[in-house]
């Protein structure tokens, strides 16, 4: 089978991708774990940051080798899907070792201090031989969705973790080959809103056949209130003009949270900026580029992101207000994609009733349920998504502090 890019990007296709189109995913997702560590190993760069709290991308790319043997080869009920019990004893890995560096279950802290890991060749050829034998097993195994799950979930967990490095080279200045972001598509000039009328709309999908990430589990019904909302994120020319009129030094556009979280940074700027003044520079995976204006603000905490609202006389959206605006206005200019955007939205299940922790789930934001009333929602993906883990329905989640993805914003009329 010869895939196109296009099946292989589409989100409702991979979710329900049967072996052919599964194996063709893993190997382009493995080649892509590979290009990731041989930047961060090119740039000299065992960190993937400047904090502390970031793993190593040593241990970060091993630990897709690990998961995907440890959940497939080595899971004796792996045909269970999400029915298996993890308690089950594994089979032995192919490396004796594995286990020690990055099973969770050995030593939940070895993420954050692995101690001593075999070296990027070593790891190369666990990546390359772990997934051999995946493939082998593939080839043979039924198409249902419990015999496909844990293959599907190894393949978002790899995609996810791309994100994950991706934003950390940002972070650590690591320079990135060509074609592991998609392009940047600069914004028409801002002002543009689309009306909406009150109305219900329902979150979340009903039960279907293919693979689901915990967070979308369920559906929820709201109403909504009428209202107009941004046709695009918020750009720079928007934010910089908040910093200009001293945004960062006035405590009353920040709530009791966000000045904490401003105050213990010191940041005069997001996290990119390097200069405010025309014209106005940020860092770009390593190199002093200059801001454009018309391109979508990036690396900004929910904090920032409501401090420039209350500035503008505007707010954030709820989850369902965003959804619903891009279901209908999505092929009539409403631009999103370039970066995840806060919502108003702090983090449930949409069901509290469905199951959650199940064999194998998998997030680049940590387990679902412990970030339930910490975290906020945010939506839309980014450069650095892949197209397939998108969808009008995804829901990520991140810590209102966070400012190292690639997160921005739009808004809402009050």
């Amino acid at each position: 089978m010869i895939a196109t890019a296009a099946e292989l990007n589409d989100p409702a296709a991979m979710r329900t991708a049967g072996p052919e189109l599964l194996s063709l995913a893993l190997m382009d997702a493995r080649n892509r774990s590979l290009a990731l560590l041989a930047a961060f190993e090119e740039a000299g760069r065992d960190h993937c940051g400047h904090d502390e709290e970031q793993a190593s991308p040593a241990w970060l790319v091993g630990e897709l080798a690990w998961f995907q043997e440890a959940w497939i080869a080595r899971n004796v009920q792996r045909r269970r899907g999400r029915g298996c019990d993890p308690r089950v004893a594994r089979l032995s890995s192919i490396e004796p070792q594995a286990d020690r560096w990055w099973d969770p279950r050995e030593a939940p802290a070895r993420r954050l201090d692995p101690g001593p890991l075999p070296d990027n060749g070593f790891i190369r050829q666990y990546l390359v031989d772990t997934l051999e034998v995946t493939l082998d097993l593939l080839h043979g195994s039924p198409a249902d969705d419990d015999a496909l799950h844990f293959f599907r979930a190894a393949l978002f967990h790899e995609d996810l973790r791309h994100e994950t490095l991706i934003e950390a080279a940002q972070n650590a200045g690591v320079a990135l080959p060509d074609g592991l972001l998609r392009p940047d598509v600069p914004l028409p000039h801002a002002g543009t809103t689309f009306s909406l009328e009150q109305g219900r709309w329902t979150l979340g999908e009903p039960p279907g056949d293919g693979y689901r990430f915990e967070a979308e589990l369920g559906q929820r019904t709201e109403l909504l209130p009428p209202g107009e909302i941004d046709a695009q994120p918020v750009n720079w020319q928007r934010f910089l003009e908040f910093i200009a009129d001293g945004g960062y030094r006035q405590r009353r556009w920040w709530t009791p949270e966000g000045w904490q979280w401003l105050s213990q940074r010191q940041r005069k700027a997001p996290r990119a900026i390097e200069r405010t003044e025309p014209p106005a520079a940020m860092n770009r995976f390593g190199r002093l580029v200059r801001v454009r204006p018309l391109e979508a603000v990036q690396q900004i905490s929910l904090h920032e992101a409501l401090a420039w609202c209350r500035w503008a006389g505007r707010r954030l959206p709820g989850e369902a207000e965003w959804e619903r605006a891009v279901s209908r206005f999505g092929r009539r200019g409403l631009r999103h994609g370039m970066v995840w955007e806060w919502t108003a939205d702090v983090l449930a299940p949409l069901d509290p009733t469905q199951p959650c922790g199940w064999p194998g789930s998998v997030s680049d934001s940590g387990p679902f349920r412990p970030a339930c009333g910490r975290h906020q929602v945010v939506r839309g993906g980014s450069r650095a998504t892949r197209e397939r883990l998108g969808g009008l329905h995804r829901r990520r989640h991140l810590d209102p502090d966070d400012d190292q993805a690639f997160c921005g914003f739009r808004t809402c009329s009050l």
